[in-house]
């Protein structure tokens, strides 16, 4: 396996004909199997990155696999994009694919994706020579373009933390309601009025950042828990309401006049009420007795 397939995609304009041209900013990686003359250098946020050893490799090794990814792109001089802390800029989709994108934080979620897919973006437009190497995003910082597109990448990350809001809130409303659907179990149609109500009450779009009363939000539009504390949840606004599995288990022996009347709100989803199988079995003849055994014989 090759350096380009086992530590990510190389995006590279301006060789061999190679250019942006798929619209979608995803280019094949340019395998050139002869090697420079010269050994590629390491631009000084390559070098400070090798210097700290990480649990999977030593500082030798990284200078090693960073010479290589060069030589492989045919790059003069290898760098890392850096965030302001210092820290080289990773790609959110490379980690996503390889199980290390498990942000809790919806919003830190968002805020990487975002950030990433305006690089990548930003770099194609420019025609920068860049690559994705273990995740991080490097590029030649040999080429003219590349570096103007890179340090105003960098210089916008210094002064604010997103490079599109727009985009950045399109993902935490996805990711919001991909929550409220998943985890809070809301009704499909429900999730814009829930996201709507979290917004009213002045709450983020991260449940891990502060709690959501999504509870509180379901009640005022008629959700609310099974009266029999299954953990279920039913559209009601009547007293102790049931959801329909419950309502059948409180069916008398030897009768189903509660099935028969469960069976018959469950086409429009109507949920069933306590008082309203107390209606339907002291109405029964064979029911009756047990609800009201002390009543005496129906006349």
């Amino acid at each position: 396996m090759n350096t380009d397939e086992a530590f990510g995609h190389a995006f590279t304009a301006g060789h061999d004909g190679n250019h942006c041209t798929c619209g979608e900013h995803r280019f094949a990686a340019i395998h050139n199997p002869e090697r420079y003359p010269f050994t590629p250098e390491l631009h000084d946020s390559a070098e400070d990155y090798a210097d700290v050893r990480r649990h999977w490799a030593s500082p030798w090794q990284l200078r090693a696999e960073l010479t290589s990814e060069a030589e492989q792109l045919r790059w003069r001089t290898i760098a890392l994009m850096t965030a302001p802390d210092g820290e080289p800029v990773e790609d959110y989709d490379w980690h996503a694919q390889h199980g290390g994108a498990n942000e809790p934080h919806i919003c830190h979620r968002a805020l990487w994706q975002s950030n990433s897919e305006t690089i990548e973006r930003v770099l194609c437009d420019a025609g920068a020579n860049f690559s994705v190497w273990r995740g991080i995003f490097t590029y030649d910082a040999s080429h003219g373009p590349t570096l103007e597109a890179v340090a105003a990448l960098e210089t916008s990350l210094a002064h604010y933390p997103s490079l599109d809001d727009a985009r950045l809130c399109q993902l935490e409303q996805d990711a919001a309601c991909a929550e409220l659907l998943r985890g809070w179990k809301v009704p499909e149609d429900l999730v814009q009025a829930v996201l709507t109500g979290l917004g009213e009450r002045g709450c983020s779009l991260c449940p891990e950042c502060e709690s959501w009363p999504v509870d509180d939000i379901l009640a005022e539009h008629g959700v609310v828990d099974c009266a029999a504390e299954c953990g279920g949840q039913v559209r009601s606004r009547e007293s102790a309401p049931l959801c329909h599995d419950c309502a059948e288990a409180e069916a008398g022996p030897g009768c189903d006049c509660v099935t028969v009347m469960v069976n018959s709100k469950r086409p429009s989803g109507a949920a069933p009420t306590r008082a309203d199988i107390f209606i339907v079995r002291v109405n029964c003849n064979i029911c009756y007795t047990y609800v009201l055994p002390h009543a005496g014989i129906r006349a």
